[in-house]
């Protein structure tokens, strides 16, 4: 069993890291290397276990660039909880079953997008894994097993505080053993208390890198997104027709991010667990700790999201909530897959061989970043148009988490500020008092409201400058290479194409203002075709 573990983790590792980022990647995944390579923690709630463990890793592993290695590392997380479902499955479901879902798990959409790039979501992948893995096993190493769970739960927590919606699910796989044991639950609960704690104690790091501790509990407690809700600014009122369109929206998500074979086989799996009367004791008990566990993490975490999810910025961020219902739902397909067996043995096999070939023909092309540079060609355009010594207010992640990782890496002593950013406005107008201040992404008369003038010119305006910039200069030193993301439409790409977009559109401004419509109309058309969602031409053009 050990040796088709150690097999499956090291093909799946290779086949993650063939289609890796092979630097940086879109949205947040700068900030996160950026904490890593200093050991400081990145936006709220810091991530410190990921700052700790990627700057080791970064020591360790000294393969490519900075970014690069922390690529690795999320492939070789992704592929440890692929051979850790195996393990999970293999005394129930036996091998074949087992390697079919675990395979499942590596080719579905959420699991192996987040294992290519800088992010802490195949970390999460594999801490509900071993969670699963640990709630299973003979009496006498119950004591054991269970403290390694108290423990493995804290850091998982501090990796991502979403995984305390797998704690009912773990409350129910411990109590019923405990009570097979004749073991009062709370009782043994309150032994495992010490070891949960310690599994806590990177979140320290938050505490004293901060020194505050007012600003920490902010940090910590998601503050600025709105504590306990995923993000304020995307939340709806709560209504009927909202959790329908909610729980649509995960059913539908979940049934595109696998395959139609692996859904199926976990909606029978699931049934055969809640249901059937000839499944063994372990067999429904993990079973039923798994339906639980994706009831929390699924349907009711998108509806506590309370999201609009007809807006692509929606969307994005709820992809990265599909990445632990697709373990749970793995694990449920391979008892599902384990029952067919066990009727018929072809129709297993077959099977097995479409839960491998369906998924790679569905997500494999837009899965291969191994030629995506987008995300480091924008922000190397980005730096190349604010001189060293300078001060820029940015929006947007991707900009604002990709300059502030190349400053990191090679400081010019550039001020990187975000547009969210308190006091900003008089910190602007000091700043204007020693020279001009840049600006990306901001609509101008969002620069206007903080009491400056910019030019509407390319990817950076500038405020306070002697003359302004050619609107073309922008676009002769940043060109985007057109890997696969970008033509494909992958969704994190969009952060990209959107920023290219919003740059043309100040560019056509600026030209319809002087009266030159033949460059207006140019600039207008290229936004439309950067991201036809949020630009149209209008009648006029």
């Amino acid at each position: 069993m050990g040796k088709i573990a150690a097999a499956l983790f090291l093909g799946v590792f290779a086949l993650y890291l063939y289609t890796a980022y092979p630097s940086l990647a879109p949205r947040d995944s700068a900030d996160l290397a950026r904490s890593a390579l200093l050991m400081d923690l990145a936006h709220p709630p810091g991530y410190p276990l990921y700052a700790l463990f990627g700057r080791l890793w970064l020591l360790i592993f000294p393969l490519g660039n900075f970014a690069y290695r922390l690529n690795a590392l999320s492939c070789a997380m992704g592929a440890a909880a692929v051979a850790t479902l195996f393990l999970a499955l293999r005394p129930l479901a036996g091998a074949r079953a087992a390697l079919g879902a675990a395979l499942g798990l590596a080719l579905s959409a959420p699991l192996w997008k987040f294992s290519l790039l800088q992010e802490m979501y195949s970390w999460q992948a594999l801490f509900a894994a071993l969670l699963f893995v640990l709630s299973q096993g003979e009496k006498e190493t119950f004591p054991k097993r269970a403290i390694f769970s108290a423990f493995f739960f804290g850091l998982g927590l501090v990796n991502h505080q979403s995984l305390v919606l797998l704690a009912p699910a773990l409350a129910y796989l411990w109590r019923g053993q405990a009570l097979e044991q004749g073991r009062p639950f709370w009782r043994e609960l309150g032994k495992v208390v010490p070891f949960l704690a310690l599994g806590l104690l990177p979140e320290a790091l938050l505490w004293l890198r901060l020194k505050d501790w007012s600003l920490a509990w902010a940090v910590f407690s998601r503050a600025e997104y709105g504590a306990l809700s995923l993000f304020s600014g995307f939340a709806q009122e709560w209504s009927l027709p909202l959790i329908w369109r909610l729980t649509c929206y995960f059913v539908k998500g979940l049934w595109e991010a696998s395959s139609p074979v692996l859904f199926l086989l976990s909606l029978w799996g699931a049934w055969r667990t809640l249901f059937s009367r000839t499944t063994g004791a372990d067999e429904r008990s993990l079973g039923r700790g798994a339906v639980l566990g994706l009831f929390f993490s699924g349907p009711l975490f998108f509806c506590l999201s309370r999201f609009d999810v007809s807006g692509w910025v929606a969307r994005s961020v709820l992809e990265t909530a599909f990445v632990v219902p697709s373990v749970l739902m793995s694990l449920l397909a391979g008892l599902g897959l384990a029952a067919v067996e066990k009727k018929m043995r072809w129709l297993g096999m077959l099977l097995l061989g479409l839960l491998i070939l369906l998924p790679l023909w569905n997500h494999g092309p837009a899965m291969n970043h191994r030629e995506d540079f987008s995300a480091y060609d924008y922000a190397r355009a980005l730096r190349r148009l604010i001189p060293p010594g300078s001060d820029a207010v940015v929006r947007g992640d991707t900009a604002l988490f990709s300059l502030k990782y190349l400053e990191a890496l090679e400081p010019q002593g550039r001020t990187i500020m975000s547009e969210l950013e308190p006091g900003l406005g008089s910190w602007i107008q000091e700043r204007l008092a020693r020279g001009p201040v840049y600006f990306t992404g901001m609509p101008w008369e969002k620069i206007r409201e903080l009491g400056v003038t910019a030019e509407p010119l390319g990817l950076v305006q500038r405020s306070g400058a002697s003359s302004s910039p050619d609107a073309e200069r922008g676009w002769e030193l940043s060109p985007l290479r057109p890997g696969p993301a970008l033509l494909n439409g992958e969704s994190y790409a969009h952060d990209i194409r959107l920023s290219y977009a919003f740059a043309h559109y100040l560019a056509g401004q600026y030209y319809e203002a002087r009266r030159k419509p033949a460059p207006a109309l140019a600039h207008y058309q290229k936004a439309a075709q950067f991201a036809p969602e949020d630009f149209q031409l209008v009648a006029d053009y």
